[in-house]
């Protein structure tokens, strides 16, 4: 499946894995990136009135073509976690997010283009997702992304996976 070129690559797996029985998907909204202030501020207060459960969410990027088979831009595009459930923090945390992709814009252009991409980094939407507490994470790697040899390396580390993402701990490969 193509992503929704309003929503970007993460938004439309969370988008697809929701609508699949058996998967439990933590909440999450989108703020698509030609949302007006207002309008966004609008989606997140409407999020927070929907969960009030909610106390921590992770604001994330989610750009055209960023965590697809083609390209994963890791590292391109900021991530906040842990930023309080409320209308400011979550508001500063889109902002942030907005201001980094605006200042890695040649980076990513650079990036996209030499991977045949187009479309990349300009407008990036942006989920707003409950937090969750994971006593383990992982992150899924193949030696190339275009082979289909059958196996896949995941990178576990206890806690959730920014530790292994940033380099920060070396997680247990298993194959």
């Amino acid at each position: 499946m193509a992503p929704d070129v309003n929503v970007g690559g993460k938004a439309s797996s969370l988008i697809v894995m929701k609508s699949i029985l058996g998967i439990s998907v933590p909440p999450f909204t989108v703020l698509q990136g030609f949302l007006t202030e207002s309008q966004r501020q609008e989606r997140i207060e409407a999020f927070l009135r929907e969960h009030p459960e909610v106390q921590h969410v992770a604001v994330r990027s989610s750009a055209l073509n960023e965590d697809s088979s083609q390209a994963s831009f890791a590292g391109l595009f900021a991530t906040k976690l842990h930023v309080p459930a409320n209308a400011l923090a979550i508001t500063g945390a889109v902002e942030e997010i907005h201001a980094h992709g605006t200042s890695k814009a040649k980076v990513v252009s650079h990036y996209a283009t030499n991977r045949g991409l187009q479309g990349s980094g300009e407008r990036i939407a942006t989920v707003v997702q409950k937090m969750v507490h994971a006593d383990f994470s992982g992150v899924i790697l193949s030696h190339s992304l275009r082979a289909r040899d059958g196996y896949y390396l995941v990178s576990l580390a206890q806690g959730i996976g920014e530790s292994v993402v940033s380099g920060t701990v070396n997680g247990k490969l298993v194959r």
